[in-house]
Protein backbone atom coordinates (compact mmCIF):
# COMPACT_ATOMS: atom_id res chain seq x y z
CA UNK A 1 0.00 0.00 0.00
CA UNK A 2 2.94 2.56 0.74
CA UNK A 3 4.87 1.84 -2.27
CA UNK A 4 1.35 2.69 -4.45
CA UNK A 5 0.88 5.58 -2.58
CA UNK A 6 4.80 6.98 -2.58
CA UNK A 7 4.57 5.97 -6.35
CA UNK A 8 1.07 7.80 -7.01
CA UNK A 9 2.25 10.70 -5.06
CA UNK A 10 5.52 10.69 -7.51
CA UNK A 11 3.35 10.94 -10.22
CA UNK A 12 1.18 13.43 -8.88
CA UNK A 13 3.95 15.99 -8.10
CA UNK A 14 5.13 15.89 -12.03
CA UNK A 15 1.41 15.38 -13.53
CA UNK A 16 0.83 18.94 -11.14
CA UNK A 17 4.44 20.37 -12.39
CA UNK A 18 4.81 20.45 -8.62
CA UNK A 19 8.92 21.97 -9.34
CA UNK A 20 9.63 25.14 -7.98
CA UNK A 21 8.15 35.08 -6.15
CA UNK A 22 6.71 36.78 -4.15
CA UNK A 23 2.64 37.20 -4.51
CA UNK A 24 2.04 39.53 -8.50
CA UNK A 25 -1.08 38.43 -9.61
CA UNK A 26 -2.05 39.11 -13.28
CA UNK A 27 -3.88 41.83 -13.06
CA UNK A 28 -6.52 40.53 -15.70
CA UNK A 29 -7.36 36.82 -15.12
CA UNK A 30 -9.48 37.27 -18.36
CA UNK A 31 -8.89 35.27 -21.60
CA UNK A 32 -8.29 37.71 -23.94
CA UNK A 33 -7.87 36.70 -27.84
CA UNK A 34 -8.05 39.45 -30.26
CA UNK A 35 -9.91 39.33 -33.69
CA UNK A 36 -6.59 39.19 -35.74
CA UNK A 37 -5.55 35.75 -33.25
CA UNK A 38 -2.43 37.16 -32.26
CA UNK A 39 -2.80 37.13 -28.27
CA UNK A 40 -3.64 40.51 -26.83
CA UNK A 41 -0.72 42.36 -25.81
CA UNK A 42 1.72 40.36 -27.64
CA UNK A 43 3.28 41.38 -31.28
CA UNK A 44 3.29 37.96 -32.87
CA UNK A 45 2.98 34.47 -32.42
CA UNK A 46 6.54 33.61 -31.14
CA UNK A 47 6.28 36.08 -28.79
CA UNK A 48 3.49 35.12 -27.34
CA UNK A 49 5.10 31.60 -27.24
CA UNK A 50 8.24 33.02 -25.49
CA UNK A 51 5.71 34.21 -22.61
CA UNK A 52 4.50 30.94 -22.28
CA UNK A 53 7.44 29.34 -22.18
CA UNK A 54 8.86 32.08 -19.84
CA UNK A 55 5.82 31.47 -17.46
CA UNK A 56 6.53 27.99 -17.07
CA UNK A 57 10.08 28.41 -16.48
CA UNK A 58 8.88 30.67 -13.83
CA UNK A 59 6.95 28.05 -12.50
CA UNK A 60 9.46 25.83 -12.29
CA UNK A 61 11.79 28.13 -10.41
CA UNK A 62 9.68 29.29 -7.65
CA UNK A 63 9.06 25.94 -7.45
CA UNK A 64 12.77 24.80 -6.69
CA UNK A 65 12.66 27.76 -4.39
CA UNK A 66 10.08 27.12 -2.41
CA UNK A 67 11.16 23.82 -1.24
CA UNK A 68 14.45 25.17 -0.68
CA UNK A 69 12.92 27.39 2.30
CA UNK A 70 11.77 30.39 0.36
CA UNK A 71 8.47 31.81 2.36
CA UNK A 72 8.36 34.15 -0.85
CA UNK A 73 7.90 32.12 -3.32
CA UNK A 74 4.66 31.50 -4.67
CA UNK A 75 4.25 29.02 -7.58
CA UNK A 76 0.61 28.27 -7.65
CA UNK A 77 0.53 32.52 -9.09
CA UNK A 78 1.77 30.82 -12.19
CA UNK A 79 -1.62 28.55 -12.26
CA UNK A 80 -5.49 28.73 -12.62
CA UNK A 81 -8.17 26.39 -13.18
CA UNK A 82 -7.52 22.48 -13.38
CA UNK A 83 -3.64 23.29 -12.70
CA UNK A 84 -4.18 25.47 -9.55
CA UNK A 85 -6.96 22.79 -8.36
CA UNK A 86 -3.87 19.90 -8.97
CA UNK A 87 -1.26 21.61 -7.27
CA UNK A 88 -3.35 22.15 -4.02
CA UNK A 89 -4.84 18.85 -3.90
CA UNK A 90 -0.86 17.87 -4.41
CA UNK A 91 0.16 19.94 -1.53
CA UNK A 92 -2.93 18.04 0.79
CA UNK A 93 -1.77 14.92 -0.51
CA UNK A 94 1.63 14.96 0.67
CA UNK A 95 0.90 16.88 3.95
CA UNK A 96 -1.62 13.62 4.28
CA UNK A 97 1.47 11.07 3.50
CA UNK A 98 3.64 13.10 5.62
CA UNK A 99 5.72 12.96 2.48
CA UNK A 100 8.00 15.57 0.97
CA UNK A 101 10.08 16.48 -2.49
CA UNK A 102 14.14 17.72 -2.19
CA UNK A 103 15.86 18.73 -5.17
CA UNK A 104 15.59 21.20 -8.37
CA UNK A 105 13.65 20.34 -10.97
CA UNK A 106 14.73 21.77 -14.65
CA UNK A 107 12.48 22.27 -17.73
CA UNK A 108 14.91 20.22 -20.39
CA UNK A 109 12.68 21.59 -23.60
CA UNK A 110 9.42 23.14 -24.20
CA UNK A 111 7.72 22.69 -27.12
CA UNK A 112 4.45 24.08 -28.70
CA UNK A 113 2.16 21.74 -30.28
CA UNK A 114 -1.05 23.55 -30.46
CA UNK A 115 -1.84 27.56 -30.47
CA UNK A 116 -4.99 30.14 -30.95
CA UNK A 117 -5.77 32.95 -29.59
CA UNK A 118 -7.11 31.41 -26.20
CA UNK A 119 -4.85 29.02 -25.49
CA UNK A 120 -1.32 27.60 -26.33
CA UNK A 121 -0.56 23.27 -25.45
CA UNK A 122 3.15 22.73 -25.17
CA UNK A 123 5.25 19.24 -24.55
CA UNK A 124 7.57 20.17 -21.71
CA UNK A 125 10.30 18.04 -20.91
CA UNK A 126 11.22 18.05 -17.01
CA UNK A 127 14.62 16.61 -15.91
CA UNK A 128 13.67 14.88 -12.35
CA UNK A 129 17.28 13.83 -11.96
CA UNK A 130 18.04 15.99 -9.03
CA UNK A 131 14.91 15.41 -6.91
CA UNK A 132 14.06 13.12 -4.58
CA UNK A 133 10.86 11.83 -2.33
CA UNK A 134 11.47 12.00 1.52
CA UNK A 135 9.32 10.21 4.06
CA UNK A 136 8.87 12.50 7.32
CA UNK A 137 11.97 10.35 8.83
CA UNK A 138 13.89 12.19 5.69
CA UNK A 139 14.70 8.69 4.13
CA UNK A 140 14.90 8.53 0.51
CA UNK A 141 11.40 6.86 -1.44
CA UNK A 142 11.96 7.72 -4.91
CA UNK A 143 11.05 5.04 -7.20
CA UNK A 144 13.71 3.31 -8.72
CA UNK A 145 12.43 2.77 -11.85
CA UNK A 146 11.80 6.35 -11.95
CA UNK A 147 12.75 7.99 -15.42
CA UNK A 148 14.92 10.89 -15.36
CA UNK A 149 13.52 13.26 -17.74
CA UNK A 150 9.22 13.10 -17.73
CA UNK A 151 7.07 14.24 -20.08
CA UNK A 152 3.85 16.57 -19.78
CA UNK A 153 1.26 18.11 -22.04
CA UNK A 154 1.07 21.66 -20.47
CA UNK A 155 -2.23 23.83 -21.66
CA UNK A 156 -1.59 28.01 -20.90
CA UNK A 157 -4.39 30.48 -21.30
CA UNK A 158 -4.18 33.67 -22.18
CA UNK A 159 -4.59 36.88 -19.83
CA UNK A 160 -3.94 40.07 -20.75
CA UNK A 161 -0.10 40.26 -21.53
CA UNK A 162 0.36 37.11 -19.62
CA UNK A 163 0.18 33.03 -19.89
CA UNK A 164 -1.27 31.22 -17.23
CA UNK A 165 -0.61 27.04 -16.84
CA UNK A 166 -4.13 26.07 -16.75
CA UNK A 167 -3.88 22.22 -16.95
CA UNK A 168 -1.02 19.92 -17.05
CA UNK A 169 -1.10 15.88 -17.92
CA UNK A 170 1.68 13.58 -18.19
CA UNK A 171 2.70 12.79 -22.14
CA UNK A 172 3.62 9.35 -24.24
CA UNK A 173 6.33 11.67 -25.89
CA UNK A 174 9.81 10.90 -24.85
CA UNK A 175 12.04 12.93 -23.57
Amino acid sequence: MRKTVVTTLAATVVVAGLCGCAPDPFADPTPAPTPSGVVSGFASHEEAFAAAEATYRAYVDAGNAQRAGDPSSDPSRYLSGAALEGERETQEDFAKAKVRIEGDLNVASFRVTNASSEVLDAVVCLDVRDTRLLDEAGQDITPHDREDRLGLVVTFEWTTGHALISDSKTSDEQC
